[in-house]
This record gives C-alpha cells, sequence and structure tokens, in this order.
C-alpha cells in the first residue's frame, strides 16, 4: 500500500511537470509569435519583388503553427491519459484497501483458531500429565514437548522464507521507481536540448533574411542610379540630335550607347540577384521542411518511450499488488514503513523545490545582468549623442531593434517587453 501511494504521487508529480513544462512551450509559442510578426511587417516596407518570398514564409509559418498545435493536442492527449492512468490507480488502492481488510479478517480468523487448537492441546497435555499414563511412560511428555517444538521452528522458517522474498520484492520495487525517475530526468533534458536548438535555428534564418533584405536593397538603390543616368542620357542625346552632326555629338551618342548596355548588363545582375535569393528562399524551405520531418519522428520516439515506461509501470503495479497478497507483517511495522516512504518522497519534493527555486535566482540574475548590459549601452549611445560623438557598437552586444527579436526574446527581457509596447 506504500509502494502504491508512491506510484501515485510519482505520477502527479509528472502530471504537474508536464503542466508546468505546456506553459513554458505557451509563453515561448507567444514570443515566437511575436517575432514573425515584427519580421512580416519588416518585409512588407520592402519593394514588391519580395511577393513570392512572403507568401512562402506566411506558408511556413502557418505550418509552424499548425504543428505546434498538433504538439498542443499531443500533450494534453498525454495529460488526459496520465489523469485517467491516476484514477485508475486510485480505484485499484482502494481495491487493494479492501483486500487487506478481508485479509485480517482472515488472519484474524486463523489466530483464533490457532489459539483454540493451542488451548485444547494444553489441556491435552495436562490431562495426559495428570493420567496414570503418563506416569507408566515418563517419555511420553517429552515426545509432545519434541513435537511442539518441531512445529515451531517449521513455521518459523516458513514466516522468515516468505519475509525475505517480500524484503527482495520490495527492493525490486525501489529500483524501478528509481529507474522510472531516470528516464524522466532524461526526456526532460531532450526536450530542453531540442527547445535550444530550435530557437537557434529560428535566430539563424532571421539574420539571414536580414542579409537577404540588405542586398535587395544594395540592388533596387543601384537600379534607380542607373535609371536616373539612362534618362539623362537620352535627355542629352536628344538635344543633340537637335543640334548638327558634330564630332562631339557622335562621341556623346557613343558614350549614351555605352551607358545603356551597362544599364542592361546591371538589369541582368539584377535579375540574376533575385533568382539566388529565391534559390535561397527555397532552400531555407526545405531545411524547414526537414526539421519538421525530423521534430515528428523523435514525437513518435518519445511516445515509444512513453509506452514503455507506462509498461514498466504496469510490471510494478502488478509486483507490488503481489507483493499485497502475501504480505503478513504486523501493523505496526507497516505504518514504520510507510512513514519512512512518506518521509522519503517529502525530502525529493523539498529537493526538486529547492532545484526550482535555484533555477529561478539563476534566470532572474541572468535577466538583470543583460538588463543592465541594456541600460549601460542605451546610456553610452546617449551620452555619445549628446558630445556629438558616434562610435561603432561593439559586437558584443545585441540589437533590440523589432527586425531582431530572434535574437533577444522578448520573454527573457522585460525592458524589450517594454519596448514592444
Amino acid at each position: 500500500m506504500s509502494a502504491k501511494g508512491i506510484h501515485e504521487a510519482l505520477i502527479d508529480q509528472k502530471a504537474e511537470f508536464l503542466k508546468i513544462e505546456i506553459d513554458e512551450l505557451k509563453k515561448r509559442e507567444t514570443s515566437l509569435k511575436k517575432m514573425n510578426e515584427s519580421l512580416i511587417l519588416a518585409v512588407q516596407q520592402f519593394n514588391p519583388f519580395q511577393d513570392l518570398a512572403l507568401e512562402e514564409l506566411k506558408k511556413v509559418n502557418e505550418q509552424h503553427e499548425r504543428d505546434i498545435e498538433s504538439m498542443k493536442k499531443r500533450y494534453n492527449d498525454k495529460i488526459a491519459a496520465l489523469e485517467k492512468q491516476n484514477h485508475d490507480l486510485i480505484l485499484q488502492n482502494k481495491e487493494l484497501k479492501l483486500d487487506l481488510k478481508h485479509q485480517n479478517f482472515r488472519f484474524e480468523g486463523e489466530r483464533h483458531d490457532l489459539q483454540a487448537k493451542i488451548q485444547s492441546m494444553e489441556t491435552d497435555k495436562l490431562t495426559t500429565l495428570s493420567s496414570p499414563k503418563a506416569l507408566i511412560s515418563p517419555n511420553y511428555q517429552e515426545k509432545l514437548s519434541f513435537e511442539q517444538e518441531f512445529k515451531y521452528n517449521e513455521l518459523k522458517k516458513n514466516f522468515d522464507e516468505e519475509k525475505e522474498e517480500l524484503r527482495l520484492k520490495a527492493q525490486q520495487a525501489e529500483e524501478s521507481i528509481v529507474s522510472l525517475k531516470n528516464n524522466y530526468a532524461k526526456e526532460i533534458e531532450t526536450l530542453k536540448v531540442q527547445l535550444k536548438s530550435l530557437q537557434f535555428k529560428n535566430r539563424h534564418q532571421a539574420e539571414k533574411i536580414e542579409q537577404l533584405k540588405s542586398k535587395e536593397k544594395l540592388m533596387v538603390n543601384k537600379q534607380r542610379a542607373d535609371e536616373i543616368t539612362v534618362q539623362t542620357t537620352s535627355e542629352t542625346s536628344s538635344s543633340m540630335n537637335s543640334q548638327d552632326n558634330s564630332p562631339k555629338a557622335r562621341i556623346f551618342k557613343q558614350e549614351n550607347k555605352s551607358n545603356i548596355l551597362k544599364s542592361q548588363v546591371l538589369n541582368s545582375q539584377r535579375d540574376f540577384f533575385t533568382c539566388e535569393s529565391c534559390r535561397i528562399l527555397k532552400g531555407q524551405i526545405q531545411e524547414k521542411e526537414d526539421l519538421i520531418k525530423d521534430l515528428s519522428n523523435k514525437v513518435e520516439n518519445e511516445i515509444l518511450q512513453k509506452e514503455k515506461i507506462k509498461v514498466d509501470m504496469d510490471k510494478a503495479l502488478m509486483e507490488i499488488k503481489n507483493l499485497k497478497q502475501i504480505q503478513v507483517l504486523s501493523h505496526e511495522k507497516y505504518a514504520e514503513t510507510e512513514k519512512s516512504l512518506k518521509n522519503e518522497i517529502k525530502f525529493l519534493i523539498g529537493k526538486v523545490l529547492k532545484a526550482k527555486s535555484k533555477l529561478a535566482v539563476e534566470s532572474e540574475l541572468n535577466d538583470s545582468f543583460k538588463r543592465d548590459g541594456i541600460l549601460n549601452t542605451i546610456r553610452s549611445r546617449s551620452v555619445n549623442k549628446a558630445r556629438g560623438t558616434t562610435k561603432p557598437p561593439s559586437p558584443s552586444l545585441r540589437s533590440i531593434s523589432p527586425l531582431n527579436l530572434s535574437v533577444i526574446p522578448t520573454s527573457e527581457s522585460p525592458i524589450l517587453e517594454d519596448l514592444d509596447k
């Protein structure tokens, strides 16, 4: 019954951890949505040459949101399954309590029967000792004592064997519980690593998009400059045609032709760069599709691991049920073991709470350091502006522009949240 309580506490704790993890994922999802919205707004401010890329990015974002919704549904299904399992365990616990009551009643009846047999044997002993047969045969008393001692030793041996068997099974149950704890910790670590890798990839993609935007800006500026030069040359050529056909006019016509050829070459280069940007975007889309496939495979592997853990838990529960059926220990010893197990669970929960508080303190310290760094950069910039000196920003500092939100998520810095507002 104590091992059953341990399993219930572990399952409740696991469900709480999963809920906390889902809340963190929701927060990260909101930050990613903000980042995507800011990127879409920044991209919409540029020329119409990028409409196709924007549509593809929107499709990728929609697919990403659908994947997040599917992951939410899976986590909700897992939580519902765990709650159902917890309900089943509570019902099994009640059944085990009823079985224990029936066994206690049966043991009480057997004890009364044994006491009655002992009393009858004592009366038989007294009658045999008081009878003349005992006086005639003096070895009869020794025979009775030997038989009683033999029965006592046999009962004691059976009791010791059952006690040792119960101890071994309890040890096996504790080992299975420890293995389940380790598996759960490993799963949490793998999920954290996956989240970090996804954040890094999103940041890398945002940087690539910024580079493409800067290149397209340069190309647009060059195109505008070429158009202006072509217009000026055409105007001058028309004015020269109206005049006489002097050698200077011919030279000017030749220069005009060379400028037109240069503008055609630049237009062809611009077309080449736009095709190159489309190819890069297609490659990024293919990388995202591969990433989604990897995530789906990882989720399937996690489901298989959860099923294996469930099978192990079922085996442990069956062993505990068998232990409950064979249990013959006294009520005092049972209360002591239950108390020790409860203290152990409280100790483990205390450790988990200490670890959580430590992580919270570390995260607050990191946030304070980031906040101080951003404030220092803002102060230094304001001082430089006041002095009239412009210094290039250090590469170690991060940008806080809305186009680079993937580098510093708003959920990690309250100053960025205020800037967004």
